[in-house]
């Protein structure tokens, strides 16, 4: 396994036990005491409900894009924000967290078929790559790119311009997408789970060169 070393910091945040699979954890968990980081990879697999598997569809797109992003979480344990980096070049992914002062908490890559997480030693029980990725893909890739990768009988629908859903096989809404136009293109800029009990709301810091 291969280490990377950090400054000495410490940043520690609220743990949410219904987080332990879905990209909230990392909104509520940074611990680092001591300085490194570890690397590990993962298939793309990842949970939508406690009880049901899905899989990432291929990280190509086809409108390469790059966001710097505030994520503000509004959860059971309060609220918590973090600064991102976004990165779709149209073959892989790329999504990093850093600190107000610039260091990176975490980085994962989706190439097809793996994905790579680095991450900090001390965060406890950190969720896979896949279950990071999971929300930005629901949101921002195309519904068709989903097609049979979601539970037999879920279903990812757009509700015009302003509003994603995605049901499960009983047509009960699990997770909710909300947009704006933002220059002429539908920019994601909310996203509420409403079985693992999350609140998103994302504002671009930086806009694409």
């Amino acid at each position: 396994m291969r280490h990377f070393c950090f400054s000495k910091s410490l940043f520690s945040f609220l743990w949410h036990p219904f987080m332990l699979s879905r990209v909230l954890v990392f909104l509520l968990s940074f611990v680092l005491l001591g300085a490194c980081a570890t690397v590990g990879t993962s298939q793309p697999v990842f949970q939508p409900s406690p009880k049901e598997f899905a899989t990432l569809p291929k990280p190509a797109i086809a409108r390469p894009f790059h966001r710097e992003q505030l994520l503000v979480a509004k959860t059971d344990g309060g609220i918590h924000s973090l600064q991102t980096i976004l990165d779709a070049d149209g073959e892989k992914i790329t999504f990093a967290g850093v600190s107000t002062l610039g260091a990176r908490l975490f980085k994962i890559v989706y190439t097809s078929g793996q994905i790579e997480v680095e991450q900090l030693a001390g965060l406890p029980n950190a969720p896979s790559g896949a279950q990071v990725l999971s929300d930005i893909m629901l949101s921002t890739w195309p519904v068709d790119a989903w097609r049979g990768h979601l539970p037999s009988g879920w279903a990812l629908t757009d509700e015009g311009d302003s509003r994603r859903v995605l049901r499960d096989g009983e047509g009960k809404v699990v997770e909710d997408f909300f947009y704006e136009n933002r220059n002429g293109l539908r920019e994601p800029v909310r996203i509420v789970h409403r079985i693992f009990h999350y609140d998103i709301s994302i504002q671009n810091l930086e806009d694409d060169t």
